[in-house]
């Protein structure tokens, strides 16, 4: 198959260069269709107070799952309604059906946690760079001032602020050389594909031709008694009689008639009695003495 492969990427080779140049364009025709966001990053550190807890790995491991739940809680509708109603600048431009509302707004944000260092990183993507800014800075408020309210541990848990908001210089969504890349990925697999599937067709065609002359056709049974009865129908029956002082052959089907064939040349009618030489019929030597 390798050869075949290889022979079948040389013959297409325009196709598949082809399915890669549409892949490409069709990302780049998605990545300018979409809006075009910035991103606004905001970092929180999550402290929690060792009073009770003497283990350094322990105190460590809790703080760490105390930033997983908090990073999982923005984005749910609860905290939403607490961001909304902030008292920061935010507009309401999302959808008032429930659904849609939830999609919108966890397309919105993104969390991270700097694992084992109680760090939480939000960042909200906005075609607004002040919308973004401010949703951040609201997100930031309500952990800090109403957290206690998802991590259950009152004052021994602390929420500061260690970095203000930071705005990209340019729009960072959607990503249009990693869409590009994608798209080229995407391209170069399906012309991949297109060439293994022309390989197995060519594979499997090889075989069939290979398998016709290796198994012959088996007549059956029908077709032996056919070309039996054809033959037996189409066989002749022959006989010489002297006609005009001259032999001729004559021959009929076995349920045809009689009919002349051809002159016989230098041979003796059926009783002996005569002989053909040259144009004329004459009696046989022993005869006529």
């Amino acid at each position: 198959m390798d050869k075949l492969y290889l022979n079948n990427l040389k013959k297409y080779w325009k196709t598949v260069v082809l399915i890669v140049v549409i892949a490409v364009v069709l990302g780049f025709v998605f990545s300018i269709v979409q809006p075009l966001k910035y991103s606004a990053t905001i970092e929180l550190l999550i402290i929690q107070k060792q009073e009770q807890i003497s283990d350094a790995y322990t105190a460590a491991k809790s703080v760490e799952k105390l930033s997983t739940n908090l990073a999982q809680v923005v984005y749910t509708n609860s905290f939403f309604d607490k961001v909304m109603s902030s008292g920061f600048a935010i507009e309401d431009k999302f959808s008032k059906d429930e659904i849609k509302k939830r999609k919108e707004w966890q397309k919105m944000i993104s969390t991270e946690v700097a694992w084992e260092t109680g760090m939480l990183k939000v960042v909200v993507y906005d075609t607004d760079k002040n919308q973004a800014s401010q949703i951040a800075e609201a997100i930031a408020y309500v952990l800090a001032t109403k957290g206690d309210e998802y991590h259950g541990a009152g004052k021994n848990v602390i929420i500061k602020t260690v970095d203000s908001v930071l705005l990209s210089r340019y729009p960072v969504k959607p990503n249009i050389p990693v869409n590009l890349l994608i798209a080229l990925a995407l391209g170069l697999l399906a012309g991949n594909g297109f060439v293994i599937l022309k390989s197995k067709s060519g594979e499997e065609a090889i075989g069939n031709k290979k398998a016709e002359a290796i198994i012959p056709i088996a007549p059956t049974m029908a077709n032996l008694i056919k070309e039996e009865k054809k033959e037996i129908e189409n066989k002749e029956i022959e006989k010489i009689e002297v006609k005009e002082n001259r032999f001729v052959r004559m021959a009929k089907p076995a349920d045809g008639i009689w009919t002349m064939r051809d002159f016989v040349e230098s041979e003796v009618s059926p009783d002996n009695k005569y002989f053909y030489e040259g144009e004329k019929l004459e009696l046989a030597p022993e005869i006529a003495a």
